[in-house]
Formats: structure tokens, sequence, C-alpha cells
């Protein structure tokens, strides 16, 4: 393909893209600017491909500019309602609106209160002081499970230095989860189905994994899986190998 070409120029932007989190600040701005135009010049005839590119880079720059992501939800919403395709106009229209919403709590307190499935009280605001992974998962979602090693790692790297986790389960089968986690071992609890339920319904939660992390002064991130949960670990709580 010639890099030159159209083609090969879109080709480079979704190959940029992937590795957003590792660009330079300014190689970022510029990335922005690009997938902007070129979604910008195509007009009305935008489709699902130039749909999930644009989720992809607001998604992808909650990790590094909140106000950034807000920016672009807006504009690619207001992009993508001049498209032919009026189904996926709505579409976009009804994903951007709900991220929008959900970026609206970043920075704010987040309350998590309920039983653990071992019967015991759990409150976030007991864990104040710390930075908290707010995990909303199931035991039948298996990017949940394919985390679960990262986080053990996290956990067992950072938690002396302030480090906490607590799991919101939205399985269907108490006795299932309780059996996972028992036979998992895992260094941290998991709020029953029925309040994890409840804590689900008030967040908006609807898709999963939802990973939160609550830092000392409130909400960080909405994306802290991955090599992105690293990162935001070694700069709230300043640790080197």
């Amino acid at each position: 393909m010639n890099p030159d070409s159209k083609e090969g120029k879109e080709a480079s932007i979704r190959d940029r893209l992937k590795n957003f989190i590792k660009l330079s600040t300014k190689e970022q701005q510029q990335l922005v600017v690009e997938v902007t135009d070129l979604l910008q010049a195509k007009g009305e005839k935008l489709n699902l491909a130039d749909a999930r590119m644009a989720f992809e880079l607001a998604t992808v720059q909650e990790e590094t500019s909140v106000e950034g992501a807000r920016q672009s939800y807006r504009t690619l919403m207001k992009t993508f309602d001049k498209a032919t395709d009026e189904k996926l106009a709505t579409q976009v229209n009804k994903l951007f609106t709900a991220a929008l919403k959900k970026l609206e709590i970043i920075g704010k307190e987040i309350e998590i209160v309920g039983k653990t499935t071992d019967g015991k009280e759990f409150n976030l605001k007991n864990l104040k002081g710390k930075v908290v992974l707010v995990d909303f998962w199931a035991t039948w979602c298996g990017p949940c499970i394919g985390e679960i090693p990262n986080i053990v790692k996290a956990h067992k790297k950072y938690s002396k230095e302030g480090f906490e986790v607590i799991g919101v389960s939205l399985d269907r089968d108490e006795d299932a989860l309780t059996k996972f986690l028992e036979d998992r071992k895992l260094p941290w609890g998991s709020i029953n189905i029925e309040d994890s339920r409840r804590l689900a319904d008030k967040y908006g939660v609807t898709a999963i994994p939802f990973p939160v992390l609550v830092g000392r002064d409130g909400l960080v991130s909405l994306r802290a899986r991955g090599p992105q949960l690293e990162m935001l670990l070694e700069k709230l709580l300043s640790v080197k190998d």
C-alpha cells in the first residue's frame, strides 16, 4: 500500500491510534486533529468502521486528557449527525451521550457501599487516602477473567503503597461467584450480587469489564486495565522498580 495514498494515510492513522498511549503529548494532539479532519472530510459517507475509529479516539483520550475526550465526543457526535446512514448516526449519538455522562463523575467522589460475598460490610469511604480499583466484573466475562492476573500483579506490587481492589460482580449465581473467589484465592473481596446490581444501575454500567480507579482525591479513570492500570498506579503512587 502506498503510504502517500488516501488509503495509506488512513491505515497509518489507525496504526498510530492503537498506540496512542505511547505517543508524546504533541503526537497525540496531532493525531486527534488528523482523525477529526479525516472523519469530517467523509461527510455523509461515514460508515461503521469510521464510527469505531471515532469512539476509539475519544476513549483513548480519557487516559491522557478527560477534557480532550469530552471535546472529541462532542465534535465527532456532530460530525456523525451528517451521515446518510441515519441508524448509524443515532447509534453514535446514543453511545457518545452515554460516554459523556460517565465522564461527568471523573474527579468526583464515588459511593460504593454494600455487603461482600462473605457478609462483611464494605464502604469505600473507609479506604480514604488509598488508591482503589472498583472492578465491575463477572465470572462469565472472558475479558474480566483475562484481566485478573494483571490486577493480581499490580496488587502485589502496590498494595503496601496504598492500593486496594474491590469487585462489583454482575454475576447471576451467588454460589458460583463465591466458589470462584474461593478457588482463585484472590487477595480482595467482591460485593454480593444484589448490592452489585444496585451499584451497576446507579452508575449506568451496562457493559463489562468496567474498571473504575479511584484516587485519593476522587475518581481518576474509567479504563484502568492492562498497561494503563500500571501506568496510572505508577503516577498516583510514585513507586519505582
